[in-house]
């Protein structure tokens, strides 16, 4: 195994055969073993790292199992770090492996953080010689940003992220208390303060490390990098490759330097950025980071000139017109107007709003006659289809389209994906599928799965068919060429799925199992929406009792609203001193309460901000008493009255109090009455449940107590059955003249 292991031919060939892999599954189990292997103890880890970079680079992002990359990492930083580092091939793979590895935290933090502090450490020894390297550079950088874990979606790609538009909020795994941040970021700053050496790339980073965590440290920081190295700042500053670092991050927090000279210097010189290949970057990067509306209402009517806006759609950097599209949406800016304008730019027939969709899917093509699709056409279409709402020129386009025309796009790659996209996310459709877009394409289904590309396609769709007319439409006009089809490499899948084989042989029996399918995912689908409904009546009381290990830190999540009104309260039921450490934390990270080595709490809080709050028990401070801790959590109204119960009023309103007459007073009083009751009811259960709690903690107590007491009892009986024991001996000892004992005792030999 070893042999094996250290052989790079065998990493070569294994990458070769990852690359003849048609399905995802199949690609990460590759990945999965591949990096297990690696991370062996029997492999010699660095030396693979080293030897094979490129093949390790590639199967990274597939490797699914969070033990195995921190068993990789663990392995790689463990001997010759600083060998690795320097080496220019096996940096990148330490560099990417941090990116992936935020994802495993929570199940692998231990290790994890064993191994980032020794690759801290090593960072921190050789700062000013990595500093001066690319390579080694990246890894200072990787190993700041690791300090603020960013999470990457399971789904995440170039494409993605750039249809998403900013959309999709960022998510980042909070560090414990263990990782030690700050101490980690001020150590960074001395030595960054220390060197001579200017690296943009290590300063931004710990630039926007800092604007996460120490918003003071990062408006130092910020002040000494603008007065020693941008002293008069201009555009080209923000247009350098390497300058452009600094800038972007400035853009992403409030400061006086963004609003008052980065903004002005951009809206200046807007016609040297959108065209630039740095400047581009800049001002996509400025979209993303927007939350006025006034300035993108500012950028809007700055791009609306005639020559701007037409250089933005046909020359500027896709990613860009993306971006901006995107952005024009999130914040309703002039939304239907901007794509009014794509279509009279690439339209022909200005008033024909049938042709938009084939007409921007020809975006910048350099032969429009004869190119259907273009890569930067799909990908701008792809972002119409993700909006909220999507417009009326792409919508009613897209309900024109014939048939034909929808099997030309899904037999090209780009298309095929569009389609798929358009299937899976986009809520136009809903809309297409009720408007016969299954017999549009009828024609066209054996077109469509013989093809590369069309093939996904025709798969989505009978995947997606919600009825099952729809499902026995696409059998029956596929059957007509069932031969055929078997005999294409392509369609020979969707055969297999839609199980066609059967179909043809024995149509009425295929058709009863289909809708017993049918019918048995449109159970789940409303045993699923039932389940939605139900959960969230429950989610807001919460009542949990927990053991916290001794050294431990216990965290949990709940989603919240904004302006709600959050009860939570905490008992201590047994361990140590019956005290633990309690925080509760707002969706960005910030501490709204806090309690340090309490025996219980009782805290009432009104939340500013909607997200995924945090509240955590921390047993760190105990080395060896674990702690059994009781806590709820509950959404209250003014009254301290559970929110959820206020769910049951609106059916004592259902009668209009008009046709109440004389009775309208006494329902008045019965509904008061009720609501009493009610309230009465659920206080009582929340006294009940603090009682029993003391009686929990009582009972602790004396068990406790009845333990010790029988222990010591039972020592202390031990004890004097012993000297009673001693005590006869010695007496009779001392009268028995044979005994040796007594002689001892008498002082004869």
């Amino acid at each position: 195994m070893a042999a094996l292991s250290s052989n790079t031919k065998y990493y070569k060939e294994a990458y070769n055969l990852f690359q003849q892999c048609s399905q995802n599954e199949d690609r990460h189990d590759l990945a999965n073993k591949v990096f297990d292997e690696a991370s062996s103890p029997t492999s010699d880890t660095v030396q693979i790292a080293k030897a094979c970079s490129r093949e390790l680079e590639k199967l990274l992002p597939f490797v699914t199992s969070p033990t195995i990359l921190s068993s990789f990492f663990d392995r790689l930083t463990a001997l010759e770090l600083d060998d690795l580092i320097r080496d220019r091939s096996a940096c990148f793979v330490l560099e990417k492996l941090l990116n992936y590895l935020p994802n495993g935290l929570s199940t692998e933090n231990e290790q994890i953080r064993v191994a980032y502090d020794r690759l801290f450490e090593c960072v921190c020894e050789h700062f000013d010689d990595y500093i001066k390297e690319t390579g080694t550079s990246h890894i200072i950088a990787s190993t700041i940003s690791f300090l603020h874990p960013l999470i990457i979606p399971t789904d995440n790609n170039e494409y993605e992220t750039l249809i998403d538009g900013g959309q999709t909020e960022r998510k980042f795994f909070p560090l414990s208390s263990e990782w030690h941040v700050i101490k980690k970021i001020k150590q960074i700053g001395k030595l960054a303060k220390k060197t001579k050496n200017y690296n943009e790339l290590v300063y931004a980073t710990l630039l926007r490390i800092c604007g996460y965590h120490c918003k003071e440290f990062y408006e130092k920081l910020m002040d000494k990098i603008c007065s020693k190295y941008y002293t008069n700042l201009n555009y080209e500053h923000l247009l350098d490759k390497k300058s452009s670092f600094i800038f972007e991050v400035l853009l992403e927090f409030p400061s006086e330097q963004r609003d008052n000279i980065i903004y002005p210097i951009f809206f200046s010189h807007i016609d040297d950025f959108y065209l630039h290949p740095i400047g581009n970057i800049f001002f996509k990067h400025l979209l993303l980071t927007l939350n006025n509306k006034e300035l993108v209402e500012k950028i809007y009517q700055t791009m609306a000139d005639e020559e701007r806006f037409d250089k933005l759609i046909l020359q500027s950097h896709i990613h860009l017109l993306i971006t901006f599209i995107r952005i024009c949406e999130r914040f309703h800016c002039h939304y239907e107007e901007l794509i009014n304008r794509i279509n009279k730019l690439i339209n022909p027939e200005k008033n024909n709003i049938n042709n938009f969709i084939t007409c921007l899917l020809k975006l910048r093509a350099e032969n429009s006659d004869n190119q259907l699709i273009t890569k930067e056409g799909s990908l701008v279409v792809q972002a119409l289809l993700r909006a909220e709402k999507v417009d009326s020129f792409t919508q009613r386009s897209f309900l024109s389209l014939s048939g034909e025309q929808i099997s030309c796009i899904a037999c090209h790659p780009s298309g095929s994906h569009l389609l798929c996209q358009l299937i899976l996310k986009s809520k136009l459709w809903p809309i297409l599928r009720q408007k016969n877009f299954y017999e549009k394409i009828d024609e066209f289904y054996t077109k469509m799965a013989s093809d590369k590309a069309g093939c996904w396609f025709v798969t989505q769709l009978w995947k997606n068919a919600r009825t099952i007319d729809q499902k026995l439409q696409m059998a029956k006009s596929m059957s007509n060429d069932f031969q055929n089809l078997r005999s294409q490499t392509y369609a020979r899948f969707i055969t297999y799925e839609m199980n066609l084989t059967a179909y043809c042989s024995r149509p009425d029996q295929w058709k009863r199992s289909v809708e017993i399918m049918f019918y048995k995912s449109n159970f789940i689908i409303i045993l699923l929406f039932l389940t939605i409904l139900i959960i969230p009546t429950y989610s807001v009381d919460i009542e949990l009792t927990i053991l916290v290990p001794a050294s431990q830190r216990e965290c949990f999540h709940q989603v919240l609203g904004a302006d709600k009104t959050v009860d939570v309260e905490y008992e201590v039921l047994a361990g140590g001193d019956n005290d633990i450490n309690y925080w509760f934390y707002a969706p960005s990270n910030r501490v709204l309460q806090s309690d340090f080595q309490k025996r219980d709490g009782h805290q009432t809080l009104k939340l500013e901000e909607s997200g995924e709050y945090r509240f955590c028990f921390d047993n760190t401070f105990s080395r060896f008493s674990q702690k059994q801790v009781y806590f709820s959590l509950r959404l209250v109204d003014e009254h301290g009255n559970n929110e959820i119960d206020r769910v049951t009023e609106p059916w004592m309103t259902d009668i209009d109090r008009d046709d109440l007459g004389e009775l309208q007073y006494k329902i008045e009083q019965i509904k008061d009455t009720f609501q009493r009751i009610w309230d009465n009811m659920e206080s009582a259960q929340r006294y009940q449940k603090t009682f029993n709690n003391y009686e929990v903690h009582d009972r602790i107590i004396v068990e406790n107590n009845f333990e010790r007491v029988n222990f010591w009892s039972i020592i202390n009986i031990v004890l004097m059955v012993t000297v009673s024991i001693i005590q006869v001996v010695t007496i009779r000892s001392l009268f028995e003249s044979k005994s040796k004992y007594g002689k001892f005792l008498r002082g004869k030999k």
